[in-house]
């Protein structure tokens, strides 16, 4: 086993345990990950940069669609934290408690469909991003857990 693995798979590792535990902010931990098997792979594995580029943009014979789907990405997570500070999703979940009276039922049915017809009209990761804040908000409203509803939402989305 090579230098190289060893290193990507502790980093790793580190990765998932630093994350589980909350002992730094997630997007410096993702960030140094990130550098580090950059220079793994660079400087002891010998790849060529331009390989990781090409990987992350894309080529010009598929026509760079890796970087529009980054582009796409990240403009959501943009649209989508400008939304949340400016209560957009507080406003959303408020009509949404009032919609179904606060019963818990009611209000998996709503997320379920709002997944399905979401998705039929984005892309999986889209809908995630959309709606995931949207449950988290309404959830911390009425004190109740959100992971059985993001667990419902997930397998429609992904069907």
């Amino acid at each position: 086993m090579g230098i190289g693995l060893v290193i990507l798979t502790l980093t790793f590792i580190s990765l998932i345990l630093l994350i589980a535990f909350d002992k730094m902010e997630r997007s410096i931990l993702a960030l140094a990950a990130a550098a580090i098997t950059f220079c793994v792979v660079v400087f002891i594995e010998k790849a060529d940069k331009s390989l990781l580029i090409e990987f992350l943009f894309g080529t010009q014979e598929d026509n760079y669609l890796n970087f529009h789907s980054l582009l796409l990405i990240f403009s959501m997570m943009l649209i989508v934290q400008i939304s949340v500070e400016g209560g957009v999703f507080q406003f959303m979940a408020f009509k949404l408690l009032q919609m179904t009276k606060g019963k818990p039922q009611y209000l998996l049915i709503v997320f379920c469909t709002l997944s399905v017809f979401i998705t039929a009209l984005l892309s999986d990761i889209l809908t995630v991003m959309l709606l995931l804040p949207l449950t988290i908000t309404v959830c911390r409203i009425l004190n109740i857990n959100p992971v059985p509803y993001m667990i419902a939402q997930t397998i429609l989305i992904k069907m």
